[in-house]
């Protein structure tokens, strides 16, 4: 019984505060709990629970999608060099966005400029020369990732001996058939002679 006097009281109060003026309703006596509309708006009991909540949710739901975006994109990555060893330019140039950039040894190529130039050659190097991949780190943002690998090349090429220590940079953005590479950058350093 007394509940319902006080939910008709506070009904009453509402009421009382919307007060029609010229202009039509004044919406500076509008409760935050109603509405412009005089509709009433679910408070929260526990906002602390539900911003916990929201705050949460997206970040484990993101970090599982950012773990498989991740896998896939340094899949891509693995490919690419897969494709190279086993002289599958075919698989290599799919890899390779059609305009993406290659930045080796101070020059600047195209996609075009690569295949035309320096895919035959990095093909012959890749299968001579044995590459032993070292660490990888991916970082993926929306719909770019960007994949960080270094590696050890030992061996020998044209009769010249081989032993460096090169880094690698590829960016990707992902595309309905997967991740394409956008951009490559590779460079290397002769490592030092050891005592």
């Amino acid at each position: 019984m007394a509940l319902a006097a006080a939910e008709r009281s506070q009904s009453r109060r509402r009421r009382d505060r919307f007060r029609p003026t010229r202009q039509g309703l004044d919406v500076e006596a509008i409760p935050p709990s109603i509405n412009r509309n005089g509709v009433g708006v679910m408070s929260a009991r526990y906002p602390w629970l539900i911003a916990a909540v929201l705050m949460l949710l997206p970040s484990s739901v993101g970090s599982a999608q950012s773990g498989a975006d991740s896998a896939a994109a340094a899949a891509t990555v693995r490919r690419f060099h897969e494709a190279l060893a086993a002289a599958d330019s075919g698989t290599a140039l799919t890899l390779l966005a059609e305009d993406a950039t290659i930045l080796e040894s101070g020059d600047l190529e195209t996609r075009a400029e690569y295949r035309e130039h320096h895919l035959a050659g990095d093909i012959t190097f890749s299968r001579a020369v044995p590459t032993r991949h070292g660490s990888r780190t991916v970082t993926v943002e929306g719909d770019v990732a960007w994949v960080v690998s270094m590696a050890s090349i030992s061996g020998q090429y044209r009769d010249r001996n081989i032993d460096v220590q090169g880094a690698e940079l590829m960016v990707l953005s992902r595309t309905p058939g997967g991740w394409r590479i956008r951009a490559i950058h590779w460079s290397s350093r002769q490592r030092p002679a050891s005592k």
